[in-house]
């Protein structure tokens, strides 16, 4: 990894050409000046955008979607300018859908790819050699107060050239002058006169989906049920018949599938973040491994549903029915989970840290090793479930329902 170097306040770092898609936009040599004045990037943004900037105060802050770098190995400062209503932003480096782990959960202003010091500044930038020469994209999950997510990306370039080495000019020869001849003129040549031809047909240009909406959109739309991979983003399917479809490792982020009849489908591994689900039908589906990362899943029927592994952080469920449902190892960590309905429901090992669930009802649910740390379970009726080393470290249990949670921890 080459050195990490940083432009101070006054100082320039090496020129580097700004490509906007294939074509260079500009050369140019960054320079801080000491009296730009510090960025806010806290207040007054009412979209979320992914910026950049050379320096760690975020001066100077631009778009980075569709920026090419080319010149010598850079720190660059990447951050998120996001509405003030914001209560996390996740990043992800490469990992469009988001399969694997975030590089970065921010949970307060700034909000920056790698870190953020005491200061507020971007004490970590990352080098364009982390990155490593080629095409890149950083996704962002940006959870809002009201619990919708927004997903944002960023696709960008990076092309690391060294400066080049200075070397002596040789001192020019003198050459000799030519001796001049004379050159005939060749005898012009008739040119024929032109022959009409007919003006071929404009290809016509295919229609773009609308802005951020999954190429396959349309396919969901007309009823199609085998919909394995799909790429169904910010799609409209609100309301449709889709019982027993196969969506395993659709693409639905953003996807308004409001009202929709998913039940007996298979959406194992869907990447559903920020997905509006809010009185669909999902019971007897699979989504076992699903990506249902600050999705809207209030109202949601998922009786008998399987969601083993699935990533339900800062989801709204909200009056959700999982009876019967198999929640084995599911991360619910931050969700809200008031008047849930969880009877008869298996939850064994899943993450329930810092959750909702006042009001819900837990009757007969296996919370088996579950962690509940700093649940709020007021109001909850929890007459004959589980909680053998279920781990209940300041857990609220006031006004609980039901019999002494046996076999807990904490």
């Amino acid at each position: 990894m080459s050195a990490r170097t940083r432009s101070s306040i006054g100082s320039a770092i090496p020129a580097h050409r700004i490509s906007d898609g294939l074509c260079d936009t500009a050369t140019v040599t960054i320079t801080v000046a000491s009296n730009t004045p510090l960025s806010d990037v806290c207040t007054g943004y009412n979209e979320s955008m992914i910026e950049f900037s050379f320096d760690e105060d975020r001066r100077d802050g631009v778009a980075l979607d569709g920026t090419g770098f080319v010149g010598p190995d850079t720190e660059l400062f990447i951050f998120a300018t996001v509405p003030e209503t914001t209560t996390a932003v996740w990043f992800y480096i490469d990992d469009r859908y988001g399969d694997g782990p975030p590089t970065n959960i921010e949970t307060t202003c700034a909000y920056d790819l790698l870190s953020t010091g005491a200061d507020g500044l971007a004490r970590l930038g990352i080098m364009m050699s982390e990155l490593g020469n080629g095409f890149h994209t950083i996704t962002i999950l940006v959870a809002d107060a009201d619990y919708s997510v927004t997903v944002r990306h960023a696709d960008f370039g990076v092309l690391i050239v060294d400066e080049p080495t200075p070397t002596a000019t040789p001192v020019p020869t003198a050459v000799p002058a030519p001796t001049p001849t004379a050159t005939p003129m060749p005898a012009p040549t008739p040119v024929p006169a032109p022959t009409a031809t007919s003006t071929p047909a404009p290809t016509p240009t295919p229609t773009a989906t609308p802005d951020g909406v999954g190429i396959d959109c349309e396919l969901a739309q007309l009823g199609e049920l085998d919909l394995s991979g799909a790429d169904l983003a910010n799609c409209d399917v609100s309301g449709l018949d889709l019982q027993g479809a196969d969506l395993t490792g659709a693409k639905l982020h953003g996807a308004n599938l409001v009202g929709a009849d998913l039940s007996e489908g298979d959406l194992t591994g869907v990447f559903a973040q920020g997905a509006n689900f809010q009185n669909a039908n999902l019971t007897d589906a699979e989504l076992d491994e699903a990506k249902l990362q600050g999705a809207n899943l209030s109202g949601v029927d998922a009786t008998g549903a399987e969601f083993t592994n699935a990533s339900l952080q800062t989801a709204s469920l909200i009056g959700t029915d999982f009876t019967g449902a198999i929640l084995d190892d599911a991360k619910f960590n931050g969700s809200n989970l008031s008047q849930e309905i969880l009877r008869d429901a298996r939850l064994v090992r899943a993450n329930l840290n810092d959750v909702n669930l006042t009001g819900a009802d837990l009757r007969g649910a296996n919370f088996n090793e579950a962690k509940l740390h700093r649940a709020d379970l007021t109001g909850a009726l929890i007459e004959g479930a589980s909680f053998d080393q279920a781990e209940l470290n300041d857990a609220i249990l006031t006004n609980v329902i039901g019999i002494p949670l046996g076999g807990a921890l904490g």
